[in-house]
């Protein structure tokens, strides 16, 4: 991404990690770019496996990555205080640099 180390202090994904790729490369300029104690926010429609497994096989260049897994791949690049707060049809992520 074009912009400075430690530019930002919130950063949203809403309904779009599904077509990052390759994934922890993308983490990894999400973090970079936010301020020390920054805010991650990550909203999933397909939130659950199965969900996002369906939507992947009628999707093109989708990847079914459901909240669980995106949570260790938060927690992977250094993100802490990763919370997940899954509903029936949704998750919401939250994770602090």
């Amino acid at each position: 991404m074009p912009f400075p180390d430690g530019h930002f202090d919130v950063a949203t994904a809403i309904e779009t990690v599904y077509f990052w790729d390759p994934l922890d490369d993308s983490l990894r300029e999400v973090y970079r770019c936010l301020k020390d104690g920054g805010w991650f926010v990550i909203g999933l429609e397909a939130g659950k496996k199965s969900q996002a497994e369906f939507w992947s096989r009628h999707v093109g260049g989708m990847h079914p990555y459901d909240a669980e897994y995106l949570k260790t791949r938060l927690l992977a690049t250094g993100f802490r205080d990763v919370e997940v707060d899954q509903g029936i049809m949704y998750a919401r992520i939250v994770a602090r640099k």
